[in-house]
């Protein structure tokens, strides 16, 4: 004898209610499908962000809404990204530490619904004053990343939120989440490619940066019509130090030659160590005669300086430098750097501690 079995209401059975929790939980699903494809289809975490930002957008079509994130110091909150009414006014400004709605959700950790914040005591209406804005709710949830809170979105007269329910939340929440990550993401590339650039040996940044920047800046002044030059300088005689001091001793030198070398940098100005003992100053917005000067000085400090004074070893050193520009010495990265590079040999030539300056000078 076959068991019969209550047949399963059919979809256009539904209480409309029961529908459209079905359509939003799938709706809830694809966007889960999309944030994780978004966060695996690229490499660039600020990519990744805007369109996990979308999403925001899309599904939950608030009428204003700010990412604010959050100074791990102070405990401020500074808006990101803003959109809506009066969002450009918003943009860098910082709330005090639980300052506010946003404030109180940072140091929580907690998600808020407001839906009227005047009746809620932790509301500031500091941005609405600046924007010229009414807020009348609010929802707010943290972006929290390795148990850390690291900022807010804060969704404000959302359009639903009357009858805001756990799918829009747990929707939000998710959102949050996946930005918190991938501005962690954003966070620890920034910090590979600053080492990637950056000497081993000094504070001073290495080869690998000045082939990627000498380019863009040879362009960004092209496309300011505003002059640019280098400075390329070797050590004389580096490879005594070594011999009779050591190559501890030697890489130590060279450190404390960085520390020299970085506080004299202008403003726009970018040192490098080049590779062993040769260094490379790029000087934006610098002709040949105010970057002669600097140069010039640069000298006079290295030579006046007494190196690895604490350890004993009291060693002095001299360069030989080398000084061209654009547009009058070359039009490209290659040849501005040899251009410096022989005229720097010819000062070795002629008996080293001395500058030597182009023609076009």
């Amino acid at each position: 004898m076959s068991e019969t079995h209550p047949a399963s209401p059919a979809p256009n059975s539904l209480e409309p209610d029961e529908m459209d929790r079905l359509r939003r939980r799938l709706v809830e699903l694809e966007v889960y499908q999309d944030v994780a494809k978004a966060l695996t289809s690229s490499l660039e975490p600020q990519r990744v962000l805007e369109q996990i930002l979308e999403q925001v957008r899309r599904i939950l079509r608030p009428g204003n809404w700010s990412l604010l994130l959050r100074d791990e110091r102070s405990g401020e909150l500074e808006f990101a990204i803003a959109e809506g009414t009066g969002a450009e006014k918003l943009r860098g400004l910082r709330l005090g530490r639980g300052e506010g709605i946003a404030g109180s959700v940072a140091e929580s950790g907690e998600p808020l619904l407001i839906v009227d914040v005047e009746q809620d005591p932790r509301w500031s209406s500091r941005a609405d004053a600046l924007t010229r804005f009414r807020t009348r709710s609010v929802v707010c949830v943290p972006m929290i990343c390795r148990d850390e809170v690291r900022g807010v979105i804060e969704l404000v007269n959302f359009e639903r939120a009357r009858r805001f329910d756990a799918i829009d939340l747990r929707l939000l929440q998710t959102f949050a989440d996946f930005a918190a990550i991938a501005l962690e993401n954003a966070h620890h590339v920034a910090e590979l490619r600053e080492l990637s650039l950056k000497d081993d040996v000094t504070v001073l940044r290495n080869a690998r940066y000045l082939h990627r920047v000498l380019p863009q800046a040879i362009e960004a002044a092209r496309e300011a019509n505003e002059p640019f030059s280098l400075v390329l300088f070797d050590l004389d005689r580096f490879k005594s130090v070594n011999d009779r001091h050591g190559h501890l001793e030697g890489s130590a030198v060279l450190r404390e030659l960085g520390d020299l070398i970085a506080p004299t940098l202008p403003p726009r100005a970018s040192g490098v160590r080049y590779g062993g003992d040769e260094f490379v100053i790029l000087l934006p917005a610098h002709d040949l005669d105010s970057a002669a000067r600097y140069a010039g000085a640069l000298r006079e400090a290295v030579k006046a300086h007494v190196f690895r004074r604490e350890s004993g070893a009291e060693i002095r050193l001299t360069a030989s430098y080398g000084l061209c520009g654009f547009p009058g010495d070359a039009q490209d990265a290659r040849g501005l750097l040899a251009r410096a590079d022989a005229l720097m040999y010819g000062v070795k030539a002629s008996g080293r501690d001395g500058l030597a300056t182009s023609a076009a000078r």
